[in-house]
C-alpha cells in the first residue's frame, strides 16, 4: 500500500515538472523586426487550429508566445470549445508530426483579435509576425489565442514580432 502512494506522489511529481518545465522551454522571445537578417527567410506552412481555449486553471499574465510538442502539455493549457453545426469540432493535432505554436493574450474585455501576418524560418530561428487589433468594450471577459500548426521536422526557437 505505502509503494503505491509513493509511485503515485512521484508521477504526479513528474507530471506537474513536466507542465511547468515545458511551459517556457522552448526559447520563446519577443524581437523587433528590425533585429531579424531577412536574406535567408523561407516561408513555413501552417494550420490555424480553431475550436480551443485557454482554460481557467493556466496562469494569467503578460502576452506570451510558446511551441508546444506534446499532448499532454497542450491539455494542461486548451480546453476543447465545440459547438454543434458546420466547422464545429475543434482542429485536429497529430502531435507526433505537428508541432504548435500559441499566442496567447492576457484576459481583457476589451474585443480583441490576433492576427498571423507571416511565419517564416530565417536562420534556423521561426519567425512568428502579428497584429492584434484592441476594439470596443465588451460585457464578458476573453482569453485571446491564436494556435497554429506545424510540421515537426520545422525546428529552431520561436521569435515573436508584433507588426503596429
Amino acid at each position: 500500500m505505502t509503494g503505491k502512494i509513493i509511485i503515485m506522489l512521484l508521477a504526479t511529481m513528474l507530471l506537474l515538472d513536466a507542465c511547468n518545465s515545458n511551459k517556457n522551454s522552448e526559447n520563446t522571445q519577443e524581437v523587433a523586426l528590425s533585429d531579424i537578417s531577412t536574406d535567408t527567410a523561407v516561408s513555413i506552412p501552417f494550420q490555424e487550429a480553431t475550436n480551443y481555449f485557454v482554460k481557467n486553471t493556466y496562469e494569467d499574465s503578460v502576452f506570451h508566445s510558446m511551441k508546444i510538442s506534446s499532448q499532454e502539455v497542450f491539455d494542461s493549457i486548451f480546453g476543447m470549445a465545440a459547438f454543434m453545426g458546420k466547422d464545429g469540432k475543434p482542429s485536429p493535432i497529430d502531435f507526433s508530426t505537428q508541432n504548435v505554436l500559441a499566442l496567447i493574450g492576457q484576459t481583457t474585455d476589451l474585443a480583441t483579435t490576433i492576427k498571423v501576418q507571416s511565419l517564416e524560418n530565417i536562420d534556423s530561428t521561426i519567425v512568428l509576425t502579428y497584429t492584434q487589433t484592441i476594439g470596443e468594450k465588451q460585457s464578458a471577459t476573453i482569453r485571446p489565442v491564436v494556435l497554429l500548426t506545424i510540421d515537426k521536422q520545422i525546428q529552431g526557437s520561436l521569435q515573436v514580432i508584433k507588426e503596429e
